[in-house]
Formats: C-alpha cells, sequence, structure tokens
C-alpha cells in the first residue's frame, strides 16, 4: 500500500479544521442559571460595555457595574463564577434550581447598572393612539431595553416565518375593536381606536425579543411556539444599518429548557457558541453563503448599529426618526415625524 504525503496532510488539516478551539472563556453555572450565564457571555462581548461597567465601577458602588466588572475581568484569565453577581439581583441558593427568563434577566441587569453604561441597549418609541369616538390623539414615549417581536401562527402571511416583515409589523397601524377596545377619558366609554409606533430614539445595541411563549387559554398555561424563524444578519431601517452579532437560544420547554450564546466576536470576527463553561468556535460559520439564517431557537436578538448618520445632520436624523405617515380605513391619520 503506497502512502501519499500529499493526501495526508489534507486529512490532518481538515481534522485541524473541525477542531473547535475557542479564543474565549466561558462561566461556571452551579446548578440552572443558564439564563443568567447566557445574558453576561453576551454583555461581556457587547463592544465597549466592559469599558462603560469598569468606568462606572469607580462611581456607581450602589448599581451592578463593580461586579461586572470583576466577572469581565476574570474572563480575561479563567472561567468565571457568578455567585457575587447572583446574589446581587437575589437569587438565593433556594432559587438556583428554578428555570427563569433570560429576557427577564437581561432588563433587570441593565436597570441595575449605571445609566452611562447601559444607555448603548436603551431605545423610545413613539406610540400614538387616536380614539375613533372624538378624534383625541393621545401621545407618549415608551422606552424599553428589548422589542418583542410576534412570531407563529395568527400574524399576517410570511410573518410568522420572517423577522423582517415581523419586525415591520410593529410599526404597522393596528385598530383596535370588539373586545379590544380601549377607555376614553374624553368620551368617558369604551371606543375603537387607532395605535401607531414610530421611532423617538434608535439604540446603538438593538435587542429583538421573539415572543416564542403564548398562554393556552384552555390548559391555563404557557406552551412555547417553536417555528423556524428567518434571521437577516443585517437590519436596515431608514437610514439605519444594524448587524447581528449576539443571539441567545433556548433549547426544551418553558419548565425544563436550557439557554445558550451564540456570539460575533468583535476581535476575531469568529462566530462562538457559549455554553456555560465550554466554549467553543463554530464549524461550520454562520452567514456564509446565505443573508439569513433559519432557527427554532433564537430567543434574544442583539443587532449593533453598523452606520451613524453623518455630522451635522440635527438631531431628528441623528435618532433616525421615522417618517411613517399611517393612515387607516377609517380616515384616522398619525404621523410619528410630527410628535416633537
Amino acid at each position: 500500500m503506497s502512502y501519499n504525503r500529499n493526501t495526508s496532510r489534507k486529512r490532518i488539516a481538515a481534522r485541524l479544521d473541525n477542531i473547535p478551539y475557542s479564543d474565549y472563556r466561558g462561566i461556571n453555572n452551579p446548578a440552572s442559571l443558564c439564563y443568567l450565564t447566557s445574558v453576561l457571555h453576551v454583555l461581556s462581548m457587547t463592544p465597549r460595555f466592559p469599558e462603560a461597567v469598569k468606568r462606572g465601577s469607580a462611581t456607581h458602588s450602589l448599581y451592578l457595574d463593580p461586579n461586572l466588572d470583576k466577572l469581565f475581568s476574570d474572563l480575561e484569565k479563567c472561567t468565571a463564577d457568578i455567585d457575587d453577581i447572583a446574589m446581587a439581583l437575589g437569587i438565593t441558593e433556594a432559587d438556583i434550581y428554578e428555570q427563569r427568563d433570560a429576557a427577564e434577566y437581561f432588563q433587570k441587569i441593565l436597570c441595575g447598572t449605571s445609566p452611562e453604561a447601559a444607555e448603548m441597549f436603551q431605545g423610545t418609541l413613539k406610540r400614538c393612539i387616536k380614539c375613533h369616538g372624538c378624534r383625541t390623539t393621545n401621545k407618549t414615549d415608551d422606552p424599553f431595553w428589548s422589542l418583542p417581536i410576534s412570531v407563529g401562527p395568527g400574524l399576517r402571511l410570511y410573518s410568522a416565518n420572517n423577522l423582517e416583515m415581523a419586525f415591520e409589523d410593529v410599526f404597522t397601524p393596528t385598530t383596535l375593536t370588539g373586545d379590544n377596545t380601549i377607555y376614553c377619558d374624553r368620551c368617558q366609554a369604551r371606543e375603537d381606536a387607532t395605535i401607531v409606533c414610530g421611532w423617538q430614539h434608535r439604540p446603538q445595541i438593538l435587542t429583538l425579543q421573539l415572543k416564542r411563549f403564548k398562554l393556552d387559554y384552555l390548559r391555563n398555561r404557557y406552551e412555547k411556539i417553536t417555528c423556524c424563524i428567518d434571521v437577516p444578519q443585517k437590519l436596515h431601517i431608514k437610514g439605519c444599518d444594524y448587524e447581528l452579532y449576539a443571539r441567545i437560544n433556548h433549547y426544551g420547554s418553558l419548565t425544563g429548557g436550557h439557554y445558550t450564546a451564540t456570539i460575533k466576536s468583535c476581535e476575531t470576527g469568529g462566530w462562538y457558541d457559549f455554553d456555560d463553561a465550554r466554549v467553543r468556535l463554530l464549524r461550520p460559520q454562520p452567514f456564509q453563503q446565505e443573508e439569513t439564517a433559519k432557527s427554532s431557537s433564537a430567543y434574544l436578538l442583539m443587532y449593533r448599529r453598523a452606520t451613524c448618520p453623518p455630522a451635522g445632520a440635527g438631531r431628528a436624523h441623528a435618532e433616525c426618526v421615522d417618517e411613517r405617515v399611517a393612515v387607516t380605513s377609517t380616515g384616522c391619520l398619525a404621523c410619528p415625524s410630527d410628535y416633537a
């Protein structure tokens, strides 16, 4: 049997390519805290956030900044522990085996972080509600850490599995009638109304929360929506381009599931799978051939703003205010651009 050196080298190279090595370290999970470790992995890999909490830890001792700064520093040297952060978030030893929601703790951490550090994640919607009875319009600011996106059955055609179209549905005018009417203080009665949303401030980090859990009224319990979603690598929103850099996944059921994080490194450009203390480079890398990736496990999607408005464009342009004008079938006019 002849020995082919070139063939042998190719086989060895192929095996080496398939080794899931990692440039990063994981976080120890003492029990069922994967909902917390997955969020902390994303925050540690978010550009400029570790530096922001480091600055905040010197002046904001009452916030979570010192705890986060210590964790991020530990991750540069070794596999890290989360005992201090879990305690600061009110998670006791009696709670560590309880399954909880990663989206809830994503918001808890940001609410407990200094405003200077957390501001990159906060966006604001302008919500306009117009009563069909008295034609009065009520306009409110709705700040958010994550924007809920409906998926699965019950949505308009294509929105159920297409994230871009489901995202557009958030800004599509909705007419409330029947059991969904609102109480109007001026009319002193329940009236039909139209709701339309527009942008007031677009965050540097845009987090989308896919609404994968719905209440089954017959069984009186929450059920998971496991439909496969087309997740785009980039989102274009009226002059602002966003690029996906992290995804928190949920596997299993609501009571017996598991969270992991899939994150793109801004240092190496590679995508990594963070599963508690285990970190590996993904093989093959996502988005190499397609601009979208199908996922039945994606739960939280983090997009970072890739392009900024030109200097001197003014506040309206800088905040990427949506100039959508919505006219419903009843003639109700809502214009988010004139909210100011």
